[in-house]
């Protein structure tokens, strides 16, 4: 059995059509029913049903069939493979985030265990997100489900399905003492938050709007200045169980929100009609197996 009689084979299958077949391969029909017998023959079965001029592929040829896809899908995606490397002489991986400051474990993971791959990380505002000619370039992006689930060019996988809303405030304020809260008792605060045009941000309009009232907001920022204004005292700041997690606010005081009740999921997206080389899969599978049991 070589690749050219499961090419014949394969192209047979799909046309069930000998004539039609030979003249797309360029071959004569005599030919190309030697090279099938011949395959018949090696396997010890009868691939097709014959009736006179009409073949029709039977169970045998349909349980070859299948393989066989999968064998030239194999060597189609390690061809990619070999063109990938070859013109760019290394492996890279390109992953764009909404909310960096919660990935940075699973970065840091995934280059110990993988030291040869360039890890290029973004970040990314609602906008760049909507924007195609931004979010193509990438290889993956990570963000909240409902910015992107809606988008039927990505699929996705996820990674986070309860990411709980939380208060973060500093030592001795007067909500530290607290385990929960509901987001109204925090009507007078005054807030620290994101620039709008963030994911993050989005989420905290939304949960607000959803508590019945709107924030007093002192200070906009991007996410590098809030454990630094949060710890001065400036503001109080919305955010959710994976900053906390992540220890990205520093010695604050996190209070869970019970009330509303809003669960925040996260998951990975790629272009569903784009090539995952071995590193893309390799990434995608360390992502989901990183969060699985967490």
């Amino acid at each position: 059995m070589d690749l050219l009689q499961l090419k014949y084979f394969n192209l047979l299958a799909n046309n069930q059509h000998l004539t039609k077949t030979a003249e797309q391969l360029k071959i004569s029909s005599p030919s190309l029913s030697a090279t099938i017998k011949r395959l018949e023959n090696e396997l010890g079965v009868q691939l097709f049903d014959r009736n006179g001029r009409n073949i029709i592929l039977n169970n045998y040829g349909e349980i070859l069939l299948s393989y066989v896809k999968e064998i030239f899908l194999l060597l189609e995606n390690a061809q990619k493979e070999l063109e990938d490397i070859k013109h760019t002489g290394e492996m890279n991986i390109s992953v764009a985030t909404t909310s960096p400051l919660i990935w940075h474990d699973l970065f840091m993971a995934f280059v110990k265990k993988y030291p040869n791959v360039n890890l290029n990380h973004s970040i990314l505002k609602l906008n760049g997100l909507y924007d195609s000619s931004i979010s193509n370039k990438f290889d993956f992006i990570i963000t909240a489900h409902n910015d992107l689930s809606s988008n039927s060019l990505w699929v996705s996988e996820i990674l986070n399905k309860n990411d709980k809303p939380f208060l973060a405030v500093w030592q001795g304020h007067k909500f530290s003492s607290k385990k929960q809260i509901s987001l109204i008792e925090a009507k007078e605060e005054k807030f620290i938050a994101l620039s709008k045009g963030f994911s993050g941000r989005k989420l905290f309009d939304d949960i607000c709007m959803l508590a019945g009232f709107e924030p007093k907001i002192v200070l906009e920022c991007d996410y590098s200045l809030r454990s630094t204004l949060l710890k001065n005292k400036y503001g109080i700041v919305f955010t959710t169980e994976s900053v906390k997690i992540a220890e990205s606010l520093g010695d604050a005081v996190f209070i869970e929100i019970i009330d509303p009740l809003y669960i925040r999921t996260q998951s990975i997206f790629w272009r569903k009609d784009r090539y995952l080389n071995t590193t893309n899969s390799n990434f995608l599978n360390f992502a989901i197996d990183f969060y699985k049991n967490k």
